[in-house]
């Protein structure tokens, strides 16, 4: 990893599909994510 930048869910769907696919890349998802309490995220806003 060239920068150690890892993701995070920013919203429901995208912290399910995180989850059900962290054995395929475990490399750039940060910790926890089955942890975050997210919501939708995508305006700032919230």
């Amino acid at each position: 990893m060239k920068y150690g930048l890892k993701t995070t869910a920013t919203c429901s769907y995208a912290n399910i599909w995180l989850r059900r696919h962290e054995k395929q890349y475990p490399d750039i998802l940060s910790e926890g994510t089955s942890n975050q309490a997210v919501a939708c995220k995508i305006d700032g806003k919230q």
